[in-house]
């Protein structure tokens, strides 16, 4: 997971690529993100299955929980959309 930081985080004000406190406080706090978050990553890349079972059973659950409300508020004069 090597991304081009150079590109990203390095001033180009005076054309000599030198680079500033700024800059390099970014560079560092970008590396740090990307050695923190790999391992996830790696996680997501190897269980996407998974995922997606687990994406199908929370749409699922939102379904039945939208035909429910509005069974249950039906005759009585409510409104069977939930407020947002």
């Amino acid at each position: 997971m090597r991304t081009n930081l150079k590109s990203r985080f390095y001033c180009d004000e005076r054309g000599d690529r030198r680079c500033c406190a700024d800059c390099r406080r970014k560079r560092c706090t970008a590396k740090d993100t990307t050695q923190l978050t790999g391992r996830v990553v790696v996680w997501i890349k190897e269980n996407r299955g998974i995922i997606k079972n687990l994406e199908r059973l929370l749409g699922e659950v939102r379904k039945v929980k939208r035909q429910m409300t509005v069974f249950m508020c039906r005759g009585r004069g409510k409104n069977p959309r939930p407020r947002r």
